[in-house]
């Protein structure tokens, strides 16, 4: 992965000076890596490459190693257009569990959404911003129960204005064919949804304390049952859910002009419907 890395750092350069991006606390990192713990990296999700990528950019530039991202499968590996891309950064599909688990025994780390496209593509950015949408993805929650491994909650500020949703204007069939978006999930999510568009919001990744299992694990020592799995993933989305959510009370702190005049335009195409 070092090289695919470092082979697109103009591309970097670039994303990092249209989008004004910045992280805070990269710091609270420096203590697992420094013993060589595996964690596992959690963010807020909308569909798109920008956020990821500079997530994982801005960590190995710090630490000389990156953390794998764990992908969905039908669009990125099992799509020849998106497999390259999947490759090069060693993008682990959704459903290969023997390679997370691996990937910890390794003592590598792993970006994760959990939301996935429930959370992505199917929420109403107007109704339901920055909501978090964990619940019944108990894959994710065993696997860092199972390993005893540390979550590290990435807030992103600018994620719900990255791309444009809109009830007014369906995007082509023609799109989920060269995708290969077969999966029921998007005929819902073509109904809803435009081509995708970036404006240049400001991208703020906000590095948020380590959430240790004992934080949220409701039973230690025996075998968990369904309900009690569930349990403690609704408990670590309620704690992640109150980090954002503190962040975006204050997200006027982050904006600059620039960004005030784009959300203002893009708030008020979704009030009239676009």
């Amino acid at each position: 992965m070092k090289e695919s890395i470092e082979a697109q750092n103009n591309l970097i350069w670039f994303l990092k000076q249209y989008f004004r991006y910045e992280i805070r606390g990269l710091e609270k990192l420096d203590s697992l890596s420094a013993t060589k713990s595996p964690y596992m990296l959690l963010g807020n999700h909308s569909v798109n490459f920008i956020d990821p990528l500079l997530l994982i950019h801005s960590v190995y530039d710090r630490f000389k190693v990156a953390p794998s991202p764990i992908g969905y499968s039908s669009f990125l590996l099992e799509n020849p257009i998106m497999r390259g891309f999947a490759d090069k950064y060693d993008i682990i599909s959704h459903r290969d569990f023997r390679k997370i688990n691996t990937t910890f025994k390794n003592k590598k780390s792993i970006l994760a959404y959990p939301g996935g496209y429930e959370e992505g593509v199917l929420r109403n950015f107007t109704k339901e911003p920055y909501k978090l949408k964990w619940r019944e993805k108990v894959g994710f929650i065993k696997i860092i129960i199972n390993h005893n491994i540390p979550i590290v909650f990435v807030a992103k500020i600018g994620a719900d204005e990255l791309v444009t949703q809109s009830n007014a204007v369906k995007m082509p069939s023609i799109s989920r064919k060269i995708f290969g978006m077969v999966d029921e999930i998007f005929e819902e999510a073509l109904q809803m949804w435009t081509v995708a568009i970036h404006p240049p919001i400001k991208v703020t990744h906000i590095i948020t304390d380590p959430i240790y299992p004992s934080q949220f694990i409701s039973k230690k020592g025996v075998r968990m049952t369904r309900e009690e799995t569930l349990e403690s993933l609704l408990k670590l989305e309620e704690i992640c859910q109150l980090r954002l959510d503190h962040f975006i009370e204050n997200r006027h702190l982050l904006e600059d002009d620039i960004d005030k005049f784009i959300k203002k335009f893009i708030y008020d195409s979704r009030n009239y419907g676009l």
